[in-house]
């Protein structure tokens, strides 16, 4: 038999573990709606003419509350026939440490530690430039235009005034990309 102090138990508690479950399920929705559209992950296309690259943007191995960004594929990933490495896949060939200068640019992390520092704002990060082998502070900021979003990638050395700042777009679908790092209009 069960008393009535007892239903009335067991009825708070069934009360009490649906309303959390209500509460868990709209916070959830809630918050992974938030990371999809305002998210820093993703594939990014830059935009330096004849030397675009796709960048995935993803949480950092060793300290996922930060953003790192490694290079996934270039527009040109072999030297030209007027280089010395004519035909050669592209290297790190500019960093200082020579050991490193053989490693691939393909797979090769470029963005680590960036933290959020307020919406579409990351900061607190660097930026390693494979044409000169210089790491750069940096600061990223996303911008929303419709259904285009783009990032402000800007790098310096002490403060961001003096600095130099690149805007990447992020990619829609792996087609899109293509045509675009072709210099096509989507």
């Amino acid at each position: 038999f069960v008393t009535k102090k007892k239903k009335e138990y067991l009825m708070k508690k069934t009360i009490f573990a649906l309303l959390g479950f209500v509460f868990l399920t709209v916070t959830g929705v809630t918050f992974s709606h938030a990371q999809d559209t305002s998210s820093l992950s993703g594939i990014w296309i830059t935009q330096k003419p004849e030397k675009h690259a796709r960048i995935e943007i993803a949480p950092c191995a060793g300290n996922p509350q930060t953003f790192c960004g490694k290079i996934i594929e270039l527009q040109q990933p072999v030297y030209p026939n007027d280089d010395p490495d004519a035909g050669k896949e592209k290297h790190d060939r500019h960093n200082p440490e020579a050991t490193l200068q053989s490693r691939p640019l393909l797979g090769l992390t470029i963005l680590t530690g960036f933290q959020s520092t307020g919406e579409n704002t990351w900061e607190n990060g660097e930026i390693y430039n494979p044409e000169d082998g210089k790491t750069y502070s940096c600061e990223i900021t996303l911008n929303k235009d419709g259904d285009t979003q783009t990032l402000d990638v800007r790098g310096f050395v002490g403060i961001s005034l003096l600095g130099k700042t690149q805007t990447w777009k992020r990619e829609t679908s792996h087609g899109k990309a293509t045509a675009w790092m072709a210099g096509q209009d989507e």
